[in-house]
């Protein structure tokens, strides 16, 4: 199992980019298909689920560097934390979890694919 998060943590860290994030999205979806124990399924299915969203956000619009480096750096020490706590207690996951949530309804605020103003 800690194989399979070593891949997604490892395909995640090589930054947010279309086909980076589906291969993501997809590693994690494959690891909630498989018949093993998944401690956490909530974590795959989250960052599965903000992978997606970006990728449709992104692939069919131009993204300045600008927006993609403010996102990647919103949203991927949630995701990297997300994936660290894979095994802990359910309090400790569901903590995390809101972080990653409340991080991605910031970046949602502030625009997915363009830049605006916070309010």
């Amino acid at each position: 199992m800690s194989q399979r998060y070593d891949e997604i943590r490892s395909t995640l860290n090589r930054g947010f980019f279309v086909d980076n994030l589906r291969e993501v999205s997809s590693l994690c979806l494959a690891l909630l298909q498989e018949d093993v124990v998944v401690s956490h399924p909530a974590v795959l299915f989250t960052i599965a689920t903000t992978a997606d969203n970006i990728v449709r956000a992104w692939e069919d619009v131009p993204i300045t560097a600008k927006t993609a480096d403010r996102v990647q750096k919103q949203l991927m020490p949630q995701l990297q934390a997300l994936l660290a706590m894979a095994a802990s207690d359910s309090l400790t996951a569901c903590s995390i979890l809101d972080k990653a949530a409340a991080s991605f309804g910031q970046v949602l605020r502030q625009g997915l694919d363009s830049e605006r103003s916070m309010k």
